[in-house]
């Protein structure tokens, strides 16, 4: 059988090939060789209905490459190919992904003669209307990998006049559109309804653990870029403010009654955020507010493998705590 080596950009500190990180768009690429006679498989993991999945493959020869769901190889049964494609040297497709799960790129040598060397390189990305609500589920789940917190809801839609519930996020069609008309630019458009989507998780996150700071809105602030950090997407949220600084406020209007896009980012919020991206103790600094409400598993893994950032005696403290049952 073949093996193959993995590199990965783009990945935050819960992240694998998965399109489990939001704002998406994940890439990677694999290395490796297939003997004659034989085929290997490539996992991809967690792939959302909606997401376009854009595939290169170079190999030393021809080769036979296919995508199938993972779970029905599993259970032995016939697995449906979403793609397959024969070349020499080189091949690129896009396919987009119509249900949700783990798939296997399987690169297929049984009828060569010699052993195949191939590079893979997948890019994910969410795009359409469809993967837009796929972003959203994903994100949720993501959080939820990472924190315990209470059922919350993420949607998007018309919500003029409708009153959101303490557990929920409303993304407004119209104050989206009201976005776009005042700043024009699509890349700022996505990266302050991300911070402000982030934000407002971040906001619900804290008034369900009682923090007495669920209404300092700089607290909030402050919480809205850890998160980003963790996420794996700090640049972007460092790009958002050093642009805020350039040209000014995000909008001109204050903050909606329902929707996710909160005040206006103003210069001096833009400012704060860049100290704190620039402060290299940040996530230390967080960490006696977010590990209690870590997730069991995420706990144990930060304690064999602790990051720069991990405060291992709260890890430590924290476990003991759950195994002794308080």
């Amino acid at each position: 059988m073949g093996t193959a080596k993995r590199t990965q950009s783009g990945a935050g500190w819960l992240m694998d090939l998965s399109t489990s990180s939001w704002p998406a768009e994940k890439s990677a690429s694999y290395s490796g060789e297939v003997d004659a006679g034989e085929r290997t498989g490539i996992r991809l993991r967690n792939l959302a209905d909606g997401v376009s999945l854009h595939l290169e493959v170079v190999t030393s020869g021809h080769i036979t490459v296919s995508l199938l769901r993972e779970k029905r190889l599993r259970k032995g049964r016939k697995a449906r190919q979403v793609l397959r494609s024969m070349g020499d040297g080189h091949l690129a497709f896009t396919v987009v992904i119509r249900e949700s799960g783990d798939y296997v790129l399987v690169m297929d040598n049984c009828e060569g003669k010699t052993r195949r060397d191939y590079t893979v390189n997948v890019r994910a990305s969410l795009g359409s209307p469809s993967g837009t609500r796929a972003k959203l589920h994903l994100l949720e789940t993501l959080m939820r990998r990472a924190f315990v917190f209470d059922a919350m809801k993420i949607e998007a839609g018309h919500c003029a006049g409708e009153d959101k519930g303490p557990n929920t996020v409303l993304i407004c069609s119209e104050s989206v559109t009201a976005l776009h008309q005042a700043v024009g630019d699509k890349e700022l458009v996505d990266r302050t309804l991300s911070f402000n989507l982030i934000r407002e998780i971040g906001r619900i996150l804290l008034r369900q653990w009682q923090h007495p700071a669920q209404d300092n809105e700089r607290f909030v602030d402050e919480l809205a870029t850890v998160l980003f950090v963790l996420l794996g997407q700090g640049q972007s949220i460092r790009d958002l403010a050093a642009t805020v600084r350039q040209r000014g406020p995000t909008t001109p209007n204050p903050r909606t009654d329902a929707g996710v896009l909160g005040e206006s980012l103003t210069v001096s919020r833009a400012c704060r955020i860049s100290d704190w991206l620039d402060d290299p103790d940040l996530l230390r600094e967080w960490q006696p507010t977010l590990v209690p409400h870590m997730q069991t598993s995420l706990l144990e893994s930060l304690q064999k493998q602790p990051r720069d950032w991990t405060v291992l005696q709260l890890v430590t403290e924290e476990l003991d705590k759950r195994r002794a049952g308080c």
